[in-house]
């Protein structure tokens, strides 16, 4: 049985892709992988349904993924941030966006 919402997961690393595609797709959820900020513009621009996104911060494409979370929550969805630079966490702090830090 699917879960309610559809979430967008924005992650360059073809490793970190597997490994959520595996875990949001035995947990039933909906969901869509992208691998930059380009794809997830194009994505969110094409598809109504996201309910959430999940963004790591270092992306490739001269955008990180703290800019990405922002545009996220201009277009009035959530956005949950996931890095495994672990010296970044002031930076999360600071952005008010929900964080995770790798490893889960």
């Amino acid at each position: 049985m699917s879960k309610i919402c559809k979430l967008l997961l924005v992650e360059d690393s073809r490793e970190i892709q597997d490994l959520l595609r595996e875990l949001f797709a035995s947990e039933g959820y909906r969901f869509i992988i992208v691998g930059d900020g380009a794809e997830m513009r194009r994505t969110l621009d094409d598809d109504p349904a996201i309910d959430a996104v999940i963004i790591d911060i270092l992306l490739p494409g001269g955008v990180d993924g703290l800019a990405l979370a922002d545009e996220v929550a201009a277009r009035g969805l959530p956005a949950i941030i996931v890095t495994g630079d672990h010296t970044q966490r002031e930076r999360l702090l600071e952005s008010g966006h929900r964080h995770l830090l790798k490893p889960f």
